[in-house]
């Protein structure tokens, strides 16, 4: 069992000591008695504020309508391209294929009809 294990395990424990042989104390003279008779007489403490557990990041899921949005507004056909790899959603799949035909129409020339 890991310090983390033991610290979740027991909620309001501050700290514990174990023994070379895998005993836990909650009490370090307790622990060190157990020790004498051990080959080893090692004690090693420790503390809760040492071995918290690990935050995990939540990974956001963006919608199928907030991707296609995102898509709409990048700038270059390969970022469009990366954005579409893996992609599924047909809505997304089309932003994407809109998106390229507008980037690939500006690169162009195309569409640059400028009437006053």
């Amino acid at each position: 069992m890991t310090p983390v294990e033991v610290f979740q395990e027991h909620k309001n424990l501050k700290e514990y000591h174990e023994t070379s042989d895998g005993n836990r104390f909650f009490d370090v003279l307790v622990a060190k008695n157990h020790a004498k008779g051990l080959k080893e007489k090692e004690v090693k403490s420790y503390k809760r504020e040492d071995h918290k557990p690990e935050k995990k990041e939540k990974e956001v899921k963006l919608t199928a309508e907030d991707r296609a949005k995102a898509v709409e507004v990048l700038e270059t056909i390969e970022a469009v391209e990366d954005a579409l790899k893996d992609e599924k959603a047909k809505t997304v799949l089309a932003a994407g294929a809109k998106r390229i035909e507008e980037l690939t129409a500006a690169s162009s020339g195309a569409g640059t009809d400028e009437t006053e």
